[in-house]
């Protein structure tokens, strides 16, 4: 919950640490694109949730003094995304898809799925939203696709299957905080083993799109991400599968 704005003893301001915060992570040339497209948005992610800010609540809370224990928070947030290059959103444990608000742990992948634009708009024009009463989102992770699905078709249930407990976990989590347990079903699945005959209207999903070759050259922070989320299975492995 966001912390109500207060005026603090003399000291550093909101703004000032943002600026700060900013410049530190621009020297360290990190690698950004997990729900922040640079150091200013990484920063400005980072010291409002440590402060316990409302994002809505810039730029007026920027004149907000900050007490130093609070800055020693930033500040080590700040040295972890720099040491650890972790995505700001495994810090904060927050990220955004479609307008709405999942939470994130390194068990799932963070949302950032162009996905989000067709669960928006009700997936027209290629479907008439009034018309779908059953939804199939394919490897949820953190679920943000199954509830964006789910806010946008009020009349559909939908299934959130994914393979990974922990996944299952942390989507379970994310459905009870948007009150969606009516609507949003989180199943054990290994693409459609699991889900017996259930049909579907949608069937939706973000799978594993990086070659093999290509895992190592990734950036340290989508390294961070779990790789069966990433990496997409080879044809060695298909084949196999298909004896």
């Amino acid at each position: 919950m966001a912390r109500k704005l207060r005026r603090n003893p003399p000291g550093t301001q909101v703004g000032t640490l943002l600026d700060r915060a900013a410049r530190r992570l621009e020297r360290a040339r990190l690698h950004y694109g997990h729900g922040t497209a640079n150091a200013r948005d990484d920063a400005a992610a980072i010291v409002f949730h440590a402060l316990g800010l409302a994002h809505d609540s810039a730029p007026a809370s920027y004149r907000l003094r900050v007490l130093p224990r609070d800055i020693a928070r930033v500040d080590a947030l700040i040295a972890r995304r720099i040491e650890e290059r972790l995505p700001s959103a495994y810090l904060t444990g927050v990220s955004w898809f479609a307008g709405h608000e999942i939470r994130v742990t390194p068990d799932v992948l963070i949302p950032r799925s162009p996905i989000a634009e067709l669960c928006a708009a009700g997936f027209t024009p290629w479907i008439d939203p009034a018309r779908v009463r059953r939804v199939l989102d394919l490897g949820t992770g953190s679920g943000c696709i199954a509830i964006a699905a789910a806010h946008a078709l009020p009349r559909a249930r939908v299934d959130a299957s994914d393979v990974s407990a922990a996944a299952r976990a942390v989507a379970r989590d994310n459905v009870r905080r948007h009150r969606l347990g009516r609507r949003v079903r989180v199943v054990a699945a290994d693409v459609y083993d699991g889900l017996g005959e259930q049909r579907y209207d949608i069937v939706v999903s973000n799978p594993p799109y990086v070659a093999d070759a290509e895992m190592h050259r990734l950036p340290r922070e989508h390294r961070a991400e779990p790789a069966t989320s990433l990496r997409a299975a080879r044809r060695s492995d298909d084949a196999r599968g298909n004896l």
